[in-house]
């Protein structure tokens, strides 16, 4: 698979792109899914925090990311454990903490 190196510079384009695009809020979910099912941590380390801070409400491209990353928990669990504290903060800003519990258990 190809890898994309996120700089600094771009992420805070992005960042400012995706929150004032609605369009880009609407599709930046169904991105990170397709980065879950490329096992990418890197870009989800990276974009997932922006999308976090939107406070986006769940709809279907999150349910695709949080199985994406059910399947990535039974393919490779220890890089998917390299991105918990990133998906857990996402979680809990959306609303879908309880849906993430059987990625890494109870937060002890």
């Amino acid at each position: 698979g190809e890898t994309m190196t996120i700089k600094i510079g771009m992420l805070k384009v992005l960042s400012g792109a995706i929150k004032a695009s609605g369009v880009a809020q609407e599709v930046i979910m169904a991105f990170l899914a397709r980065a879950a099912r490329m096992l990418d941590d890197n870009m989800i380390r990276n974009l997932l925090p922006i999308v976090a801070k939107l406070r986006l409400t769940p709809d279907e491209a999150v349910w695709q990311f949080i199985s994406a990353l059910l399947t990535w928990k039974k393919r490779l669990p220890s890089k998917l454990k390299s991105i918990e504290d990133v998906i857990r903060k996402w979680g809990s800003r959306c609303g879908v903490a309880e849906k993430i519990i059987p990625l890494f258990g109870e937060k002890s």
